[in-house]
């Protein structure tokens, strides 16, 4: 099995992605890629694996040999790191802007996906932040119609 340095190297080259604009995207420095390529960083961050395997485009097979040469066990069916790759390829794919749809809440989703200024990683947190504030306002309003 080839170390995570090696697959990192490898799966950047194919995609023909410059450490510079992988790092942008992925939303991490230029050096600590670097070092993760030359194998300085030995055990990476699980969220940064996924951004990099987000951001290269990675599918099923690949991003499971990327997670393994890190250390990490990936069990697909209940594992965070395919809810969280399904969160960053949805924020990659195309998204059918109906214009009929007003609600302020898809408009911010829309303007945060098409916010150039913005790296993956960081389009991730908001969307999550946006997903954790929806599940309390539910919550809670559901608690008020049961209590009322």
């Amino acid at each position: 099995m080839k170390s995570f340095s090696e697959l990192l190297k490898i799966f950047r080259e194919e995609e023909g992605i410059k450490k510079v604009d992988l790092a942008k995207e992925a939303g991490i420095d230029t050096g600590h890629l670097s070092r993760m390529e030359n194998g300085q960083t030995k055990n990476p961050n699980k969220r940064t694996v996924l951004a990099l395997a987000s951001a290269l485009r990675l599918h099923g097979d690949k991003t499971a040999k990327l997670l393994q040469s890190a250390g990490y066990e990936v069990d697909f069916e209940s594992d965070e790191a395919q809810r969280e790759l399904n969160i960053s390829r949805m924020l990659k794919s195309p998204i059918n802007k109906d214009p009929n749809i007003h609600h302020p809440t898809v408009k911010l989703v829309f303007n945060i996906l098409d916010d150039k200024s913005l790296n993956l990683k960081t389009k991730i947190d908001i969307m999550k932040s946006i997903k954790d504030y929806a599940d309390y306002l539910w919550k809670k309003a559901k608690k008020e119609s049961d209590n009322g």
